[in-house]
């Protein structure tokens, strides 16, 4: 990230990957949770 250039094109990769309705993004943001309460 200490490069101007590698971090924009990696920003623009994000942005133009995250824009797709088609993907579920880079899957930081993509994190699902289950849980079950055990009755006693």
């Amino acid at each position: 990230m200490s490069d101007p250039e590698q971090k924009r094109d990696f920003l623009d990769f994000c942005y133009k990957f995250d824009s797709n309705p088609y993907v579920c993004g880079m899957g930081k943001d993509n994190l699902l949770a289950v849980g079950e309460i055990e009755q006693e």
